[in-house]
């Protein structure tokens, strides 16, 4: 599920601010038990924050630049991939930073003890419907425009109900509403 960044309690948000995480939604996960570590890559750092929900504190935990290496052995970001309880009032946000655009990505895992509120369902979805947010979620624009033939009225439904967004120049786009309800969908 994807949930918009300014709708985080204040310590999700400061802890992702504190890794430079700048999207205007995020991944969240819910599990009981989550891994701190991450093989990072060439040109990109993991990292791992660990947070306290009802303190708001939280630590930053930062992998080598490249992934694991021999100059630092206690790097838990780059060595431990142990999984973890996540405790009631906790959470672990996990990403990496780097690559050709120098973007941050991240995900953050609640317990299941602690479901936010912006974390809810949408509305049922026909199977023609759910195929349309699938080819949306997994095609790009290029291949879009052929996979969507003969569905106008479809996508012009979704476009009425928030689920896909068309600018002035006709390009569609998932909402936020759309990318959560496209999760689990495959169109191969």
């Amino acid at each position: 599920m994807y949930v918009k960044t300014n709708e985080l309690p204040d310590c999700l948000q400061a802890a992702l601010r504190a890794v430079d995480y700048a999207k205007h939604d995020v991944q969240v996960l819910v599990k009981e038990r989550e891994s701190i570590g991450s093989c990072g890559g060439d040109g990109y750092r993991s990292f791992a924050v660990i947070v306290n929900m009802s303190t708001g504190e939280y630590q930053v935990h930062q992998g080598s630049w490249g992934g694991a290496n021999a100059f630092c052995p206690t790097n838990r970001v780059d060595h431990d991939f142990n999984d973890y309880a996540i405790p009631k009032d906790g959470a672990i946000i996990t990403g990496y930073t780097g690559g050709a655009s120098g973007v941050t990505r991240a995900t953050i895992t609640l317990s299941p003890a602690n479901i936010l509120p912006c974390l809810t369902q949408g509305e049922d979805l026909t199977k023609d419907e759910k195929e349309v947010l699938g080819i949306m979620r997994a095609y790009t624009s290029a291949y879009r425009k052929e996979a969507l033939k003969g569905r106008v009225a479809i996508v012009d439904s979704l476009v009425g109900r928030g689920y896909i967004s068309r600018n002035k120049a006709g390009a569609l786009s998932l909402t936020l509403k759309g990318k959560n309800s496209a999760e689990d969908v495959r169109v191969y």
